[in-house]
């Protein structure tokens, strides 16, 4: 298994969700932590390559509707195998 925080590098990701499309701050809170475990969980694919670039990476959240967790995972993963193959 890859090792999730290797010496040396670091990876900082932001999470954030429009106050305008999602008023109350229960459902921002709750696609950000579902934004963040899903994160944390597949944060290793960022150390598959090597060598190890350190990057700040933000997260939006453009939906209009709260996305269930599977749909947010599977997003995400796509996200960060697409960065790791552009860098």
């Amino acid at each position: 298994m890859l090792d999730p925080n290797p010496v040396g590098s670091s990876h900082r990701a932001m999470f954030t969700v429009s106050k305008k499309r999602f008023k109350r701050a229960v459902d921002r809170n709750k696609i950000k932590r579902r934004m963040k475990e899903a994160y944390r969980l597949n944060k290793a694919i960022l150390y598959s390559k090597q060598p190890v670039i350190p990057c700040l990476i933000a997260y939006i959240y453009i939906g209009k509707e709260i996305a269930q967790y599977q749909l947010v995972e599977e997003k995400l993963k796509a996200a960060l195998v697409r960065l790791v193959n552009e860098v």
